[in-house]
C-alpha cells in the first residue's frame, strides 16, 4: 500500500535540508517556497511539486528534468540552480532566491515600458536564450510571468532574470518525452505566447522562443496580446492559419516595430535564425536612433 504523499507547510524539513518558511508562489502544478538551507544558512527558493500531483510519474520527470536542463544553465540573466531532489513531499528543485517583481507585476502596475526599457530587458533575455540555445535549450515558454525584474537597490547589472523552465526542452531529446509532459495539463504553455509550431505540434527550436519573445516585447510597448476572442479553439486556430499576427499599428510603427514583425513570423524561416542576430537588429535600432545604450552586446561566455 503507497501512502499519501504529505502536504508541506511553514516549518516543514525537505530532504533534511531545506526549512519551508513561507510561500512565495503558486502555480498549477508547483508551490514555490521560502526556504533556509541549513547547510549554508542562506535563503533560497525552493520550488516543490503539488502533493496531489507527486505520485504522477510523469509530473515527477518533469519537475526533475527542469533541475537537470537548470543545471546545465550558466548566465547571469538566468535563475541560478543550486540543487534537486526528492523528499517525502514529492521532488524538488532549489534555486537562488530572487528579490524585485515579475515583468507581468510591473507592467500591471506601472503600463507600458518606454523604447529603452523594453529594449533593455529583451537585449538581456537574448543573450540569456543564445546561452540557453548553445547547449541545445529551448524554454518554450517565455512570457512576462516567467521573466524576473530584479529589485535596482539590491542589483546591479544585469536586472532581467529568466525564469521556470518547466516545460523547456533539449533540442537532443529524440524520446519526446518533453513534448509528451507538455500535454499532462493545459497548464503546461501559455497559449497566448506559444509560436504556430508549438500549438501544432511541429518540432520546436529556438525561433519558437524568439516569437514568444516578439510578444511580450510587443507588450512591454504597451500592446495586448493578439487575440481573436474568448474561445481557446478560435484562438488556435488563428494562431495556425495564413494571416499574419496582428500587431497594434503603434508597434509596428515603433523604432523597434520591425524587429517585432520579423521575430513573430507564422513561418520558423522567416524570424532571425539566432537569438544573437535578433539582439544585433535592436542594437542598430538604438544607434540609428542615437539612444543611449543600454547593455554591453551579447559576447561569447565561459562555461561554468
Amino acid at each position: 500500500m503507497t501512502l499519501p504523499i504529505p502536504v508541506a507547510a511553514p516549518g516543514d524539513l525537505v530532504d533534511r535540508r531545506y526549512r519551508l518558511t513561507q510561500r512565495l508562489g503558486q502555480g498549477g502544478a508547483a508551490t514555490v517556497w521560502l526556504a533556509t538551507d541549513l547547510g549554508t544558512g542562506e535563503q533560497v527558493a525552493l520550488k516543490l511539486l503539488h502533493a496531489t500531483l507527486a505520485s504522477h510519474p510523469k509530473m515527477v520527470s518533469r519537475m526533475l528534468r527542469e533541475g537537470r536542463l537548470l543545471e546545465r544553465l550558466c548566465h547571469e540573466s538566468i535563475v541560478r540552480h543550486l540543487a534537486t531532489g526528492t523528499s517525502a513531499f514529492g521532488p524538488y528543485v532549489v534555486c537562488e532566491i530572487l528579490f524585485g517583481e515579475t515583468l507581468r507585476a510591473r507592467l500591471v502596475r506601472e503600463g507600458a515600458l518606454s523604447i529603452r526599457e523594453a529594449a533593455s530587458i529583451a537585449l538581456q533575455l537574448l543573450d540569456a536564450l543564445a546561452a540557453a540555445h548553445r547547449i541545445g535549450v529551448v524554454h518554450r515558454d517565455v512570457k512576462p510571468e516567467n521573466i524576473f525584474l530584479l529589485s535596482p537597490e539590491l542589483s546591479q547589472a544585469p536586472q532581467v532574470k529568466l525564469i521556470d523552465f518547466g516545460i523547456a526542452k533539449r533540442l537532443d531529446d529524440e524520446d519526446g518525452e518533453a513534448t509528451q509532459l507538455t500535454r499532462v495539463g493545459d497548464l503546461a504553455a501559455t497559449l497566448c505566447y506559444a509560436s504556430p509550431e508549438q500549438l501544432g505540434g511541429a518540432p520546436v527550436g529556438p525561433t519558437s522562443d524568439l516569437f514568444s519573445l516578439g510578444l511580450t516585447l510587443s507588450e512591454m510597448l504597451g500592446a495586448p496580446v493578439p487575440m481573436v476572442g474568448p474561445d481557446l479553439v478560435a484562438q488556435v486556430l488563428d494562431r495556425l492559419g495564413p494571416e499574419p499576427i496582428r500587431l497594434d499599428i503603434g508597434v509596428r510603427r515603433s523604432a523597434i516595430g520591425h524587429v517585432i514583425e520579423r521575430a513573430v513570423s507564422k513561418r520558423p524561416e522567416e524570424r532571425h535564425p539566432a537569438a544573437e542576430l535578433m539582439a544585433w537588429d535592436l542594437w542598430d535600432v538604438l544607434a540609428v536612433e542615437g539612444r543611449e545604450l543600454v547593455a554591453a552586446p551579447p559576447t561569447e561566455r565561459a562555461a561554468c
